[in-house]
């Protein structure tokens, strides 16, 4: 397993050991705090809480930050080994890793796009701030899907992560810091905190992506269709929201001879299982 701190510490988990923990590996401040994990695991995805743990068993895995910023890591050394800044500039709030043939988009791709329609490699599906979803080529740092309800999904489609890092001066050193964060005000707004893939019935086996956030309402949005068009809204009988608190979890279940199950959670520790 691997879990991740406040301490900008990541943590490989294994309680087989004595002391429960195979490996340490820091993070650069001024990245800042390591959020959310993402693991590509049976063309699906998991992502987790800081201070929380998911299982691994792929050469890579990618890490949200508090800045924006997402970090593939190498497994076999645990280093890293790609960072880029989401241009939203806000807190990584949910990562997803799935194969792009899984997605079924590469037909929806923009010519300003650097990546290759022929790519195949892993897409990182990230919620970063409003209600907005976006897929990442890990390759090249490129958008290759943008998905919400947000009215500049054409120009977040078009672009490309950042790579630069903080200036070595005295407003660099600040950065790294929190300073600057701390004289800012922080401002709650709707945004998605929660997200799971969903396998399709078909050969081809394409995903479609389910999330869940602060309007406590859950929504399945199809990356095949315009702006991931939202085919679905699930809401309890009793109103026209699925929880009374902001939806933290979301977890799809599978298995042989019963129904897909969905799970979900939220921030007044409420868990629903849904049909």
């Amino acid at each position: 397993c691997i879990a991740s701190t406040a301490a900008h510490t990541l943590l490989g988990v294994d309680p087989r050991l004595s002391k429960g923990v195979a490996w340490r590996a820091l993070t650069e401040p001024s990245l800042g705090i390591p959020m959310r994990i993402g693991i590509e695991a049976g063309g699906g995805g998991q992502s987790v809480s800081m201070d929380s743990t998911t299982s691994s068993s792929t050469p890579y895995f990618v890490t949200g930050s508090s800045r924006s910023c997402l970090t593939v890591w190498d497994t076999r050394f645990m280093l890293p080994v790609a960072t880029w800044r989401n241009p939203a500039a806000a807190p990584i709030e949910a990562v997803e890793i799935v194969d792009r043939e899984r997605l079924g988009v590469t037909m929806g791709m923009t010519s300003s796009s650097p990546t290759s329609s022929s790519s195949i490699g892993p897409v990182a599906i990230v919620s970063c701030g409003g209600e907005e979803v976006s897929g990442w080529d890990l390759a090249t740092g490129a958008c290759v899907l943008a998905m919400g309800r947000s009215d500049h999904l054409a120009a977040l489609k078009s672009s490309v992560m950042d790579t630069s890092r903080p200036a070595e001066d005295a407003v660099g050193l600040a950065r790294q810091m929190g300073a600057l964060e701390l004289r800012s005000l922080s401002i709650k707004r709707t945004t998605i905190r929660a997200m799971a893939l969903v396998a399709g019935e078909d050969d081809a086996g394409c995903v479609s992506v389910l999330s869940g956030g602060s309007d406590r309402s859950i929504s399945l949005w199809n990356p095949r269709m315009p702006h991931g068009k939202d085919i679905l809204t699930i809401v309890s009988s009793a109103s026209d929201v699925a929880h009374r608190d902001t939806v933290t979890a979301l977890r799809h279940v599978r298995g042989i001879g019963i129904a897909p199950l969905l799970a979900t959670a939220s921030a007044d520790g409420i868990l629903n299982v849904w049909k």
